[in-house]
């Protein structure tokens, strides 16, 4: 289990994985709340050379985040410095975490009114 599925399961734990968002493109998101729209996408790009890490790679992520924020899709993008040991030991990992809950939190409630 990764540090951001650690960190979304303890704020709620009714995630999904690799949840497809569109029945007409392949595109998935890696954690999504599909009743309230929020997602969650790792983004592995300081671990090396990837698909992301190339102008097309990265293009094709920006049409698929374009796209899920027409159809009203709140996309939280995380990347692997904010989840390293480094991060967490400086405190700024604290606040990624408690961004993540509370813009959770918020989405939650939102929706609920």
């Amino acid at each position: 289990m990764s540090d951001l599925e650690l960190i979304l399961k303890s704020i709620n734990p009714n995630y999904e994985k690799e949840y497809r968002f569109n029945s007409h493109r392949r595109w998935k998101f890696d954690f999504a709340y599909p009743d309230i729209a929020v997602a969650f996408e790792y983004e592995g790009i300081f671990r090396g050379k990837s698909r992301h890490t190339s102008v097309m790679g990265y293009s094709k992520d920006c049409e698929k985040y374009n796209h899920a924020a027409v159809l009203g899709w709140r996309v939280i993008r995380i990347t692997a410095a904010m989840l390293s040991d480094t991060y967490h030991k400086t405190g700024k990992g604290k606040i990624v975490y408690d961004f993540i809950r509370s813009n959770t939190i918020l989405f939650i409630a939102k929706v609920l009114e």
